[in-house]
């Protein structure tokens, strides 16, 4: 996969998550692009306790049963590379930087879990972690360990949207302080229509052919918009479209002339 695709891929994924979008299968198929594996998968809120079960979402092999989501639960607990991953933080890590596939392979997880579905080599992003659980995307080879360039690869994909992540969810702490803004209250009719349209990921030039105004103009409503509620970028504003109390879109105004204000 070339840099340049990888790196639109990433950042209009990084930009949708930071909106609150899920992305996780998306972006298994996009590092399945850029790197290779045969097996990958994402695991949301891995308990280290094995109290809970974590939301997983495979590719390259069917969803997990009952009873293999029952044995991870039972043997996380006692993986050696689980506990690195929890322990050191936001990283890409291979499983071969922590222990020997020899010793992986002495584990009743290698013999129950891995095996049948041909997951030896494994190089594990780690997007979220706290004292209680971890959010993980997961590469799985069978034959072949992961190169330390394809794991630079995947660390600047996993930067990216770990701290998108982290962005959402900070920007939901903070709305739940403010409570729900009354966007009608702090936008003109006219820019609302555009702000709704930027929410949906529209650029100008698209806002301006669907509401029939020139491309100068939208761009003016989106800066009047910006002054009027503080944000200082397109996702910002976005995200506070998104927060306010306000349950439907304003209509918009198809046949406008393309020179209305």
């Amino acid at each position: 996969m070339e840099p340049s695709r990888l790196a639109r891929s990433a950042t209009d994924l990084a930009h949708a998550a930071a909106q609150g979008e899920p992305v996780l299968a998306d972006v298994l198929h996009l590092l399945d692009r850029a790197v290779g594996a045969d097996v990958l998968n994402s695991s949301v809120a891995v308990p280290l306790d094995g109290r809970a079960s974590p939301a997983i979402t495979m590719l390259h092999t069917p969803p997990l049963t009952a009873e293999e989501e029952a044995g991870w639960m039972r043997l996380i607990p006692t993986h050696p590379f689980a506990r690195s991953l929890a322990g050191r933080g936001l990283r890409t890590a291979r499983l071969t930087d922590t222990m020997s596939v020899r010793d992986l392979e002495a584990l009743e997880l290698w013999e129950l879990l891995l095996e049948p579905r041909g997951s030896r080599y494994q190089l594990a992003a780690t997007l979220q972690s706290d004292p209680a659980a971890f959010t993980l995307l997961s590469l799985w080879r069978e034959h072949e360990d992961f190169t330390e360039e394809e794991a630079a690869v995947v660390e600047l994909v996993r930067r990216a949207l770990a701290s998108a992540l982290e962005f959402h969810a900070a920007m939901t702490e903070l709305r739940a302080l403010a409570g729900p803004p009354e966007r009608s209250d702090v936008l003109t009719p006219r820019q609302a229509q555009v702000c709704a349209l930027v929410a949906r990921g529209l650029t100008n030039a698209q806002v301006a052919t669907r509401l029939g105004l020139s491309e100068r103009t939208v761009r003016k409503h989106v800066e009047d918009a910006f002054v009027r509620t503080g944000c200082t970028s397109r996702t910002a504003l976005a995200l506070w479209w998104r927060s306010c109390a306000m349950v439907a879109d304003p209509p918009l105004s198809p046949g406008a002339s393309p020179t209305a204000s």
